[in-house]
């Protein structure tokens, strides 16, 4: 598969990592950034919000515009004729409700032939405090996986795993990671008083054609689509006029915690013993 990134070692340590983190915007491209969020939301959003989210096709659409064209100029240098395909500013807000949980991002791609990537760019620095961004390492080449609206998520019943293995990134303002989105990462609560607000934008290959899957029956549906079917249609509805191109005999189950274990290469948590128990139920 040929490389995402012009510098060859940052595009080696995205294949080997499903990351990379570089310095990316001047101090004008965030504060236009800023101002672009400050203008479109001025009403704080509260728990975990996505302008993907919002009802408003033409709202969606205009942050989308206005984002990417603040900072394609940058991206540019840094990507290999990738095509971006399309851009929306998050918010964890602080307080409740502004968890995310351990996942990996849908496939939008055939990831037997192509790649697809985020773009994530904070706008103000993260750190454990804020909900800073948090993965599983390599977790992007342990196993092949379908995600989708309707598919299970392989960490659902390992949560408690997962997040033992986490590992925090820490990032400035204006930096830029782009992982794979089979990495399977998250975040923690903004225990902070401020918001922790990102510009999130997907991409891939420009001669990759995007696909959607969907759960039916006893296999899962590949279609063909658009960037514009994920940023202006509503795939959590389903295929709905797309063009199937063919099932795939494929039952994705959730994943024990021994299993998970053994293909993320985790340590299981010890079990004490019941000495052990004794011991903590009498100590005050």
């Amino acid at each position: 598969m040929r490389r995402v990134l012009n510098q060859s070692d940052l595009d080696d340590q995205l294949r080997e990592e499903g990351f990379v983190v570089v310095p990316l915007l001047e101090t004008s491209q965030l504060a236009a950034l800023r101002q672009l969020y400050a203008e479109t939301h001025p009403v704080a959003p509260v728990g975990f919000y996505s302008s993907t989210h919002v009802a408003d096709q033409a709202f969606r659409n205009t942050i989308s515009e206005r984002a990417i064209a603040i900072v394609a100029p940058s991206l540019d240098r840094l990507l290999d004729r990738m095509r971006l395909l399309g851009a929306a500013l998050i918010n964890k807000a602080p307080g409740a409700n502004g968890i995310l949980q351990p996942h990996q991002d849908w496939n939008i791609v055939d990831e037997t032939a192509y790649r697809s990537f985020n773009i994530w760019i904070p706008l103000q620095d993260t750190h454990a405090a804020n909900g800073a961004f948090q993965y599983l390492p390599q977790s992007h080449n342990r196993l092949p996986t379908y995600r989708s609206i309707n598919l299970p998520n392989i960490c659902q019943d390992v949560q408690a795993l997962v997040w033992a293995h986490m590992t925090v990134l820490h990032m400035n303002a204006g930096e830029a990671l782009l992982y794979d989105h089979r990495l399977i990462h998250g975040s923690h609560l903004n225990q902070t008083q401020s918001p922790r607000t990102a510009l999130v934008i997907a991409t891939t290959f420009q001669e990759a054609d995007m696909r959607y899957y969907y759960q039916e029956g006893e296999g899962i549906g590949e279609y063909a689509c658009t960037p514009a079917f994920y940023l202006a249609g509503n795939p959590a509805a389903g295929p709905a006029g797309l063009e199937q191109i063919r099932m795939l005999p494929v039952v994705q189950e959730q994943l024990d915690q021994t299993t998970f274990a053994r293909i993320f290469q985790l340590p299981l948590p010890s079990k004490a013993s019941r000495w052990q128990q004794l011991i903590h139920f009498f100590t005050p």
